[in-house]
């Protein structure tokens, strides 16, 4: 419980009320950049590389202690501060369900198995990107590394795991509600959007805190 009380809170310490607020203008500027089809395709792909670096500097600072959110991001150089971070984050989500992905359209069957594996899936990613995260290279999403860390974690993980999907779950339902209403629902859907941003971020960056020993990746 404390773990998500602290994940709920902590958007609205320090500078996360301004990181809110900047996330929602930045959405709001994607969704309208969406109208030019070139200039919005390059718009959303580096709002959506900042958003990576801001999630990834919030894991980090979590992990050595930071009890409130961070400055902005540092973006000194595009590719390495804004792309690479995205780069990550996709080559991690598609490897994570690619065995969900693979057997849905080989097969065409949304069965038990393809279940088992979205739950696999589920559960593998924040760890994957975790291990990725704090120790700074693709390679550590490896099975060597995760499947192991994720036993060491204990129930801490499997905590932060069920709350992750309950946020989840309520941005997309959130998001569906307000699909027809385009600029008040793009404003409520950036804030809401980066709220649970920062709250997962902060989630699995306490669980590397609290369990960094028993993980022993540093």
């Amino acid at each position: 419980m404390n773990l998500m009380s602290e994940a709920l809170t902590y958007p609205l310490r320090g500078s996360g009320k301004y990181m809110l607020l900047w996330g929602a203008v930045l959405s709001v500027i994607a969704s309208i950049a969406g109208f030019a089809p070139l200039f919005g395709f390059f718009a959303a792909l580096f709002i959506s590389g900042y958003f990576c670096a801001t999630y990834f500097t919030i894991v980090e600072t979590t992990a050595v202690g930071q009890s409130e959110a961070p400055q902005f991001p540092d973006v000194s150089n595009i590719l390495d501060d804004l792309l690479w971070p995205l780069f990550k984050v996709v080559i991690v989500f598609i490897l994570c369900y690619l065995p969900h992905l693979a057997y849905l359209l080989t097969t065409g069957n949304n069965d038990a198995l393809a279940t088992f594996l979205l739950v696999l899936g589920l559960i593998y990613f924040p760890m994957a990107i975790l291990a990725v995260i704090v120790l700074g290279y693709l390679g550590a999403m490896n099975p060597m590394i995760v499947i192991p860390s994720i036993f060491r974690a204990g129930g801490s993980y499997l905590l932060a795991v069920i709350f992750l999907g309950l946020i989840y779950f309520l941005q997309a339902t959130v998001a569906e509600a307000l699909g027809g209403y385009f600029i008040i629902g793009g404003l409520v859907m950036g804030l809401f959007g980066m709220y649970v941003m920062m709250a997962s971020a902060r989630t699995l960056g306490k669980v590397y805190q609290d369990r960094n020993e028993a993980l022993g990746w540093l």
